[in-house]
C-alpha cells in the first residue's frame, strides 16, 4: 500500500456538551485534520456545534440507530462522516 491511499480514521467521544472530550479538544481534531500529511476521516455525532468545529471539511450526515443495554430500545440519531480531502 502506497502511503498515500492510507486513510486515518478518527474516532472521538461524541459531544454532549459536557461529558467525554472538552470542547478545545475537537478544535485540535479539527486543526489536526487541516495539517495532518495524508487522508484522514472523523466520525462524530451531528451536532451544531460540532458542525461549526468541523465545517470547514467535506462531511456527510447519516441516519443511524444508538442501542445502549439492548432491550429494543433503540434511539435514532445523525452521525456527522467527515473528511479532509
Amino acid at each position: 500500500m502506497n502511503k498515500d491511499d492510507r486513510i486515518d480514521e478518527i474516532k472521538p467521544v461524541d459531544f454532549s456538551g459536557g461529558v467525554g472530550f472538552d470542547f478545545e479538544q475537537y478544535e485540535l481534531l479539527a486543526s489536526i485534520m487541516r495539517t495532518v500529511k495524508g487522508k484522514a476521516i472523523l466520525t462524530i455525532n451531528n451536532h451544531t456545534d460540532m458542525q461549526k468545529v468541523f465545517g470547514e471539511f467535506r462531511t456527510e450526515k447519516v441516519k443511524i440507530k444508538y442501542t445502549v443495554g439492548g432491550n429494543n430500545k433503540a434511539k435514532e440519531a445523525q452521525e456527522m462522516i467527515v473528511m479532509n480531502w
